[in-house]
């Protein structure tokens, strides 16, 4: 049995996927709806109402704007890189070496803590 991914699970991340794919090329809603498909390998039917709301509300924002195609502005591509940024932050603060070793440190603590505890 296949898994299935649920539009909630999709939703927050709909806008930047979005974003990402207009900055290297504009595209038609169908040229969307197809890569965002391949995106998600078949593991998510595509919810036609949850990408209009998505290209209404990006193209309310100014993000992106059509003209038979969808293009992203300058305003999405500033959001897109704000975006990334916070994400490289992200996980730089919790998968970087340093954190890495602070985990293994509580961890050990931890460990330590409850030996003593049994013992």
């Amino acid at each position: 049995m296949k898994t299935k991914i649920r539009d909630f699970q999709v939703k927050k991340n709909i806008k930047w996927h979005i974003l990402r794919l207009l900055r290297l090329n504009s595209r038609t809603k169908q040229e969307l709806i197809d890569k965002l498909s391949d995106m998600y390998l078949g593991y998510w039917q595509v919810n036609n109402e949850l990408i209009d709301s998505n290209l209404n509300l990006l193209t309310d924002e100014d993000m992106i704007h059509y003209s038979n195609k969808y293009e992203i502005t300058e305003k999405g591509l500033d959001a897109l890189g704000k975006k990334e940024r916070e994400i490289e932050q992200y996980y730089a603060k919790r998968v970087s070496k340093e954190a890495c070793a602070k985990y293994s440190l509580e961890g050990n603590v931890g460990l330590s803590a409850l030996e003593s505890q049994i013992n």
